[in-house]
């Protein structure tokens, strides 16, 4: 697989991710929309990094990856993929909920924030790959 079809095929991943976050949220599966968004994140940046021809680790930190691709695309979203690597786990690990997060289980203002944050990214990923 070349890598524009490598990193073309992690971003089909990522929108399919985006969208399964969308139907979630107005059924309130907070942590769903989370999780969704998180991985919708996750694969993006590694679509990057597929089109880069670089390493793509074995990782689910935002952070680390946005390390990795380097320079400024998302500086404006820290924020916003700081708050999704600190609900990546707790949205998916139900032993990990209570107490994980200080306010508790993800709200749906919380849910609203990530899932623009992954949207934001997706589409940036994908008018680079045009």
């Amino acid at each position: 697989m070349s890598d524009r079809n490598s990193a073309l095929r992690w971003l089909e991943f990522a929108q399919t991710d985006v969208r399964m976050a969308q139907l979630a949220l107005p059924e309130s599966l907070f942590a769903a929309v989370c999780f969704h968004a998180q991985q919708a994140v996750e694969k993006s940046m590694k679509a990057i990094l597929a089109m880069r021809e670089e390493n793509i680790p074995k990782t689910h930190s935002l952070a680390r990856l946005s390390d990795q691709i380097g320079g400024s695309e998302f500086d404006d979203l820290e924020a916003a993929l700081t708050r999704l690597d600190d609900v990546y786990l707790t949205s998916r690990y139900p032993d990990l909920l209570p107490g994980s997060l200080p306010e508790g289980l993800p709200t749906q203002q919380v849910a609203e924030q990530v899932l623009a944050a992954a949207q934001i990214v997706y589409e940036r990923v994908s008018s680079m790959m045009e």
